[in-house]
This record gives structure tokens, sequence and C-alpha cells, in this order.
């Protein structure tokens, strides 16, 4: 009954973007959801079935991604840290790969899925990308890095530990259709490299997010103004981003330094991304193509 509600409340929350009640009660009844699926994964492993326990996690990591909700920072403005998709989706990944290493007990339904052949072919086709922007300079202060490992897994190491290197693919796609690139192809594999890029975050990235660091709270802007604009057509994405980009920002220009708000700049004018400082997140607005 609780993943009924929680689906029910999450999808008014599209409908009704702007009731409070309906994002309350989707972060309600995804909790008590989450509650009882914990509760489920105490019993031994033999007695489950793989598919089902797979099923029951991405079923809770598209809701998770579809239902930010945020604690007032001081009463006044949402708190970035407030928001645990992270967390959320690390546990999630680990059912997943708990069910997909199981011994005796074959995945028959999501066996190809779990497979890391879409993200070599995409990582192999980022590999042959040549990007015209340096989006890890100008976002994040970082120096460019190499194309990762292809032979990471998307479920397991994805080439790099580093939340901000594991945003290169997705930059690179970016950059690619905004050149006019035809990279239709490539969507199944970029949205399941997206759903899946919180997921693979670090303890050590997590915690930094948790506590609003700065310089990582910088990572997540750059994801979600990512998302914003590529995956602004799928419902699991595309409340998320809005909400989350604009919280994001606005904390970093409360208490950001220099260096960070100027990032933060830089990722809104790529972009092109109207930061409408105190209008309600739900309303957001965004483009069709960023900004050479």
């Amino acid at each position: 009954m609780s993943a009924v509600l929680m689906i029910a409340a999450t999808h008014l929350c599209h409908l009704q973007p702007a009731v409070a009640s309906n994002a309350r009660a989707a972060a309600l009844y995804l909790d008590h959801t989450l509650v009882g699926f914990r509760s489920s994964l105490e019993e031994p492993l033999d007695t489950q079935n793989p598919d089902v326990m797979v099923s029951c996690a991405f079923i809770l990591l598209h809701y998770t991604w579809g239902t930010p909700f945020l604690a007032l920072d001081d009463g006044t403005a949402p708190n970035p840290a407030s928001d645990k998709l992270l967390p959320f989706a690390a546990g999630l990944k680990s059912v997943i790969l708990r069910a997909k290493n199981a011994e005796g007990s074959p995945l028959t339904i999501f066996g190809p899925v779990l497979e890391p052949e879409s993200i070599r072919r995409f990582k192999d086709w980022v590999s042959t990308v040549e990007c015209s922007y340096d989006f890890q300079e100008a976002f994040m202060h970082r120096s460019k890095v190499p194309i990762m490992d292809r032979e990471g897994e998307c479920l397991g190491v994805c080439g790099s530990g580093h939340a901000a290197d594991r945003l290169v693919p997705i930059f690179q796609s970016i950059d690619a259709a905004s050149r006019g690139e035809d990279v239709s192809e490539l969507m199944p594999d970029i949205h399941a490299y997206s759903l899946m890029w919180p997921a693979k975050a670090d303890k050590a990235f997590e915690d930094e997010v948790g506590a609003n660091k700065l310089e990582s709270l910088v990572v997540m802007l750059a994801f979600y103004a990512s998302m914003t604009w590529f995956l602004s057509d799928v419902w699991w994405a595309e409340r998320r981003s809005k909400v989350m980009f604009k919280t994001i920002l606005t904390y970093l220009e409360k208490k950001g330094g220099a260096e960070w708000k100027q990032c933060a700049g830089r990722i809104c004018e790529y972009f092109d991304l109207n930061p409408m400082a105190h209008s309600h997140p739900a309303i957001y607005t965004y483009p069709l193509t960023p900004h050479d």
C-alpha cells in the first residue's frame, strides 16, 4: 500500500508542482516503502527471487530520483544537504549488485540490462568525441582528465571513483549535441548512465555533499544543470533536476566563496539558465539548447 501511495503522490507532484503537501506525501510514502523493502532484505537471499529484488530496487531508485524533499535551512531556504538521493541510490545499487551476484539464482529478466555492454558502447563513442569546451576547468576548477577506463561496469567502478570525473561522458555528450551531432541512438545509454551516476558516488563525496561542502555542491550543480537540459523530457529526472539546481544555486549564492560563485555563474551562462533567485524551484525555466 505504501508503494501505491508513493507512486500516486509522486505523480501528483508532477501534475501540481506548487502544492507542497504532494511533495511531503511523496517523501513520506517513499520512506515507508524503503522501510518495508529493507525489512524484506533481512530474509536469507536464497529464499528471494532476484528479479523481484532488482525490480523493487529500480522502482525505488526511479521514485527516489523523482521525489526531491528538502528541509529548510534556518527556516527560510531549502538546505541541499537534506536531500538523500546519494545515500538512497548507493543503498539500492548494493541491492541490485547483491541480486546480480547471487549464486544459484540467475536473473532472468534483468540479466542483459545489467551487463556492461551499453556502458562500454557509450564510453567507446565518448572516446571518439573531441570536446570544444573545457567543462571541468570552467565549472569545477579541475584539470582536464583523460577518457575513463571503458572496461568499468556501470554498476561497479565505471572507470573513476571521483564524481566530477564521472561527469566527463555527460559533458562530452552535451558538447556533441550542442554542435549538431545526432546522439539519439545513444540516449538510452545516456539515460542509464545518468540514472546510476548518483549511485556510484563514493562515501567521501556523499559525506561532503551531506555537509554542504562547496566544491562538491558545485559538482552536483553541474550534474543537475546537465540533466535539466539533456533529460528534460524524462519523468524521473525533470522535477528533481530543476528543484535541486535552483536549491544548490541559491545556497552557493548565499554562502559560497567568490571562486565557487564564478563556477556557478559559468554553469548558468553555458546552459543559459536564468537564476530567478526568488522564484519557486518547481517553475524554474531552461532552454532547448546550451550556448557554445
